[in-house]
């Protein structure tokens, strides 16, 4: 007979509640079950893995047995840890995390590692000259964007998203790592933000200039003499990731990333944002990267029960019947934006490869084409650069 839940007994060590939680964990087929155990008592206790290890033997504090057994019975029902936890380690970063954002994968560490040299190549750093601009669309966490502005502080990041919920969160870890300064956030539909230029022709109107102005957010904002602006953060609805601030106050620290945006009416447009926003349309981009959704929509019941059924469906749902349409927008948007970038690298999924290089070939800007493997010898990610000036 499966045990159902956790219980307690007077005299309880940490090390047993672990290894109850562990048992119960594996008898409902969650993989890696002492794994997932120790970060939720690690989490639960405030403890480091070396903390958990030394207090072993010590009685696990009653008062937090009711969280304790709560967090377990969720991680039983399949929920992901790291929005149990509220986050996720990225490039050697933690990153906080919610239900608006997808769970950074070590296989995008790759896809950063490949445009960061990429970059170095075409414009090095101690050469003192171009500083490139950098678009991250479909931010999500800001895991990307964040990564590559932490690891470049010289470049000039904008980062993107269709959600404002994810926004939030990409604002949130911006400045648990100290470069909310450096990125611009953007609320739009992939390259549409950027565009010099609409489908019909021309650059958009009033009314479209307004709305793409109105979707502006960010701590940073760069004017064309180079000056920085104190931009807003997005309002959105937070959802603590563990059920309210006694168990891991999520909601307060979005929120606190938020407050700025309420403080000053006098000079907002609408949502909280300042009409001194700059206008991302016509932005010339030097490096675009995305990781957008790609999951065709006739394997989303064939995904692991934790993706499935708890991230962000907006985040892995929107390719279409071969989940290419999103490369395919970006192929038809990028000739409208202000200067092809000379640097394309878009994460993707198994079997798309071939596809998406074969799309960014038949523009006819980039000289050198390649694409890249991931831990698990799956063709991952392309990476499109343009050596020439």
């Amino acid at each position: 007979m499966t045990q159902s839940e956790v219980t307690f007994r007077p005299g309880m060590t940490i090390g047993e509640a672990c290894l109850q939680a562990s048992s119960l964990l594996a008898g409902v087929g969650i993989g890696e079950p002492r794994s997932n155990a120790n970060l939720l008592l690690c989490h639960v206790l405030g403890f480091t893995k070396a903390e958990l290890l030394r207090d072993w033997y010590e009685p696990l504090p009653e008062q937090l047995f009711e969280t304790w057994a709560a967090l377990i019975a969720r991680k039983a029902a399949g929920e992901p840890v790291q929005y149990l936890i509220g986050e996720g380690w990225f490039y050697g970063r933690p990153f906080t995390v919610t239900p608006a954002v997808l769970i950074p994968r070590p296989e995008t560490e790759l896809l950063v590692e490949a445009v960061l040299e990429a970059v170095d190549k075409l414009w090095p750093a101690a050469g003192g000259g171009h500083v490139p601009t950098v678009v991250d669309v479909g931010t999500g966490s800001g895991a990307i964007a964040v990564t590559l502005s932490a690891e470049r502080p010289s470049w000039r990041l904008f980062a993107s998203d269709l959600s404002a919920d994810a926004l939030t969160v990409a604002g949130c870890n911006a400045a648990k790592h100290e470069v909310e300064g450096r990125i611009t956030f953007v609320q739009g539909d992939l390259l549409l933000p950027f565009a010099a230029v609409v489908e019909e022709g021309g650059r958009p109107g009033s009314d479209e200039v307004a709305v793409i102005q109105g979707a502006v957010v960010g701590r940073e904002t760069a004017g064309a003499d180079g000056e920085q602006a104190e931009g807003q953060a997005p309002t959105a609805a937070i959802q603590d990731a563990a059920g309210g601030p006694e168990t891991l106050g999520l909601a307060g620290k979005l929120a606190e990333w938020q407050a700025p945006a309420a403080a000053s009416d006098a000079d907002s447009t609408g949502g909280g944002l300042r009409a001194n926003a700059v206008d991302p349309a016509g932005l010339r981009i030097d490096v675009l990267v995305s990781n957008p959704p790609y999951i065709p929509a006739a394997d989303i019941p064939d995904l692991q029960p934790e993706v499935r059924d708890y991230e962000p469906r907006l985040a892995l749902v929107g390719g279409g019947d071969d989940g290419l349409e999103p490369y395919r927008r970006m192929a038809v948007q990028l000739p409208q934006l202000a200067q092809l970038p000379r640097i394309v690298g878009f994460e993707l999924g198994i079997g798309q490869a071939q596809d998406v290089a074969d799309l960014l070939r038949a523009i006819g800007h980039w000289d050198d084409i390649r694409i890249i493997t991931d831990y698990g010898g799956i063709d991952r990610h392309v990476l499109a650069i343009r050596h020439a000036e």
